[in-house]
């Protein structure tokens, strides 16, 4: 059939019984959705998942979507994509969070942590080297002073302050940020 002369809402209402007629909406929309989602997000990754919720969400809600005088298909579909960014943004802020003790301010600013979950963060850990990993567990995961700290390890505070930098240096670094 010749689905690139159909309106956008007709494609829609044809991709119930063929499944095949919704390429012809992403196809078209893919890109402009993507920019939208990169302005909203500020990360290509996140993004291109958002903007892939997004259809599947307009695929489900096919059946919801009614013409109206003045509306189109596409304010429907970008109302989606919005509500598809939003919520991942809120996950990414969510996940940033919990993240924030182990590595710092400079590192959730470049979004070194935004694709981990929580149970990941043993692997993350593990990736340093053992002596920083220490130090980093029982600073941010058991609460130790810098004091506690320095007097375990027998240093002074200020290489402690050192093995934490590197530590998050080193983390940095290693997750391409």
């Amino acid at each position: 059939m010749d689905w690139e002369n159909k309106s956008d809402g007709e494609v829609l209402a044809s991709a119930a019984s063929q499944p095949s007629a919704f390429a012809v909406l992403v196809d078209r929309y893919q890109t402009p959705f993507l920019r939208r989602a990169c302005q909203i997000l500020h990360d290509v990754d996140e993004a291109e998942d958002a903007v892939q919720d997004a259809f599947v969400r307009i695929y489900r809600s096919a059946p919801q979507f009614t013409r109206r005088e003045g509306a189109q298909f596409s304010s429907w579909a970008y109302k989606i994509l919005t509500n598809a960014c939003l919520t991942r943004y809120r996950q990414l802020q969510k996940r940033r969070a919990r993240f924030a003790p182990l590595l710092g301010d400079e590192a959730l600013a470049s979004g070194v942590v935004a694709g981990y979950a929580e149970a990941e963060t043993n692997s993350l850990l593990s990736a340093l080297p053992h002596i920083l990993r220490r130090v980093m567990t029982l600073r941010y995961l058991g609460g130790w002073s810098y004091q506690q700290l320095a007097e375990l390890e027998q240093v002074t505070p200020a290489t402690i302050r050192s093995r934490i930098h590197r530590a998050k240096k080193f983390l940095t670094k290693k997750f391409n940020v």
